[in-house]
């Protein structure tokens, strides 16, 4: 939650005309459907909604497996995005999206939340590596059936910053200063992303 906060903070700074809004603003869980619906919420007022940003912290039973993933809407990457798909849609088993995978909407926002998911992946792994020495910590930018991005009718990502079933990186995701790392990394993200499409 702090680094969403902290992202949002960030942008209302950056952009004092522009609505920022977020799902959750306490430490409550608030089912992915009710993420969904406050976004789209605002999306269909005139000043509507640009992009919608999930941010996660990921959790599996590979012990070994660390790193940064960001997702937007599509078939599975590969066998581990399907994982953690389906792991994040069982807060929607009962109330699922559309069985069409990518609705003709969603097909037009698809470019715009590659890129934002390029953006994003590029400027985290750029402030973390300053702290996280591992290697292996570029899981990529990847596709997979997330629900929350299904429900969404704008452009969206969803940021894994990492794994808290790894020891190693759940220390760095309980400092403050790794937070605020990977604050600034996704609120210069977005920002990269605006500036390349106001150019």
């Amino acid at each position: 939650l702090f680094v969403a906060t902290t992202v949002a903070a960030k942008l209302k700074s950056r952009f004092p005309n522009k609505k920022i809004i977020r799902t959750r603003t306490k430490d409550r869980d608030k089912s992915l459907l009710r993420r969904s619906g406050i976004g789209n919420k605002y999306s269909r007022r005139n000043d509507g909604a640009a992009i919608f940003v999930a941010i996660h912290t990921n959790w599996t039973f590979n012990k070994k497996y660390r790193g940064v993933e960001t997702y937007y809407l599509g078939k599975p990457s590969n066998h581990h995005a399907r994982y953690v798909a389906a792991k994040e849609n069982k807060a929607f088993k009962n109330n699922p999206p559309p069985k069409r995978l990518v609705t003709l909407e969603q097909e037009f926002h698809i470019e715009y939340s590659k890129n934002i998911a390029m953006f994003i992946q590029k400027s985290i792994l750029k402030h973390i590596r300053t702290m996280n020495m591992y290697k292996d910590i570029n899981n990529g930018i990847l596709t997979a059936n997330f629900w929350v991005l299904k429900c969404i009718h704008m452009p969206s990502v969803l940021v894994e910053v990492g794994y808290l079933s790894n020891r190693s990186e759940e220390i760095f995701l309980r400092k403050k200063s790794y937070q605020q790392l990977l604050a600034q990394g996704i609120y210069e993200g977005i920002c990269n992303f605006i500036n390349y499409y106001n150019r």
